[in-house]
């Protein structure tokens, strides 16, 4: 079998979309060697590395930019059916929106969320757009593959075919093998609460900055590290923090490696995830391999992924966030809430047990 994985979506930027990449599909690519895998690459990225020891593999560089979704669209639509002629592959799967149409080839489409079409206020792009490009690749695909149930939930309201599958994203197995042999501590001496994403409005780190300042009055010796790339919504945060007088009671750190994150999760007392919106979550899965104490938002998809068996708080509630930090921290604790969850929920995030599905999902397109 001959399958196409246009990654031209993919940069050396983390995301939730590149660690699928890095830990489920070159687990899938190495391990089934009978099948060729063809790459599609963008212009402005090397993403070779994520593949090092895979001969079942062939590099296709295109002219896509990788951060520019409607140049990566115009000029894909022009060039990638030339390549897929060329090919004539079995499977044709695209990561990203808008989907690209093809002839004589199998479509599927990974749908990592739908931000944009959500009801989040954030973004500049209407949200009919959104709504339209999400309706066409529901139609035009053979197969959709969505990270998570809730999500394969939220976008079966949006047709009425029954061509949408989910296939999860996957632990690092890394972090298993090496947890407990980094020490590096940043050169923290204090407490700390954890948070790991991208600094952007819909990780809820408002309500964050909100619940630091009640805290800081009853545990001033309490810190926030918020772990993320740096991006022009995090100057409004460090505005909010001057206007709140919390410089010394939240920190950003950027450009973390593995490492160092490592460390991070190894010494915290709580990792906090506040998120409005998320298609899947791998810090949760993080969190829990790491034993750490859990704080998660009450969406859905952290009740999925956690088996809805520890304590949420209110996603927009600053004052109920509060309450379970608080919690937490003192030693006498509610006995109704629970903040710890056994590793075993990890089983259901393991490369091989997703691979066999994706696998299935494959082999369902062209019997």
């Amino acid at each position: 079998m001959k399958i196409v994985l246009n990654l031209t979506c993919i940069n050396n930027n983390p995301s939730g979309a590149r660690n699928r990449i890095k830990f489920l599909y070159y687990y899938l690519i190495k391990n089934n060697p009978d099948y060729k895998f063809y790459i599609l690459e963008p212009k402005d990225s090397n993403i070779q590395s994520l593949f090092n020891g895979c001969k079942n593999i062939e590099f296709i560089k295109t002219k896509c930019l990788s951060y520019n979704s409607i140049q990566r669209f115009l000029l894909g639509r022009l060039t990638i059916p030339n390549i897929i002629e060329k090919i004539q592959p079995d499977i044709y799967e695209q990561f990203h929106l808008p989907l690209i149409e093809l002839k004589n080839v199998k479509i599927i489409c990974t749908i990592h969320d739908i931000r944009y079409s959500s009801h989040l206020k954030q973004f500049v792009r209407p949200r009919f757009i959104s709504n339209f490009f999400l309706k066409k690749a529901l139609q035009k695909s053979h197969k959709i593959i969505t990270v998570s149930k809730s999500l394969q939930k939220d976008i079966k309201k949006f047709t009425k075919f029954n061509n949408i599958e989910y296939a999860y994203n996957v632990l690092d197995q890394r972090i298993l093998l090496d947890k407990g042999k980094n020490k590096k501590n940043f050169n923290i001496n204090e407490d700390f609460i954890l948070s790991v994403g991208v600094i952007e409005d819909r990780k809820n780190y408002d309500t964050l900055l909100k619940s630091a300042y009640l805290i800081k009055n009853i545990h001033p010796n309490i810190k926030f590290y918020i772990v993320g790339s740096k991006t022009k919504y995090a100057q409004k945060l460090y505005k909010k923090m001057k206007l709140m007088n919390l410089e010394n009671n939240i920190f950003f750190l950027h450009n973390v490696n593995d490492d160092e994150l490592s460390a991070l999760y190894q010494r915290t007392k709580l990792f906090l995830f506040p998120s409005k919106y998320e298609g899947f979550g791998i810090p949760v899965l993080e969190a829990i391999s790491y034993q750490c104490k859990i704080l998660l938002s009450d969406i859905e998809v952290f009740k999925e992924l956690t088996d809805n068996k520890v304590s949420y708080f209110e996603k927009d509630s600053c004052e109920d966030l509060t309450y379970h930090i608080l919690n937490v921290l003192n030693k006498s604790r509610s006995i109704k809430e629970n903040y710890e969850l056994d590793k075993k929920v990890l089983e259901n995030y393991t490369p091989k047990k997703i691979t066999n599905k994706i696998i299935k999902l494959y082999e369902s397109c062209v019997a």
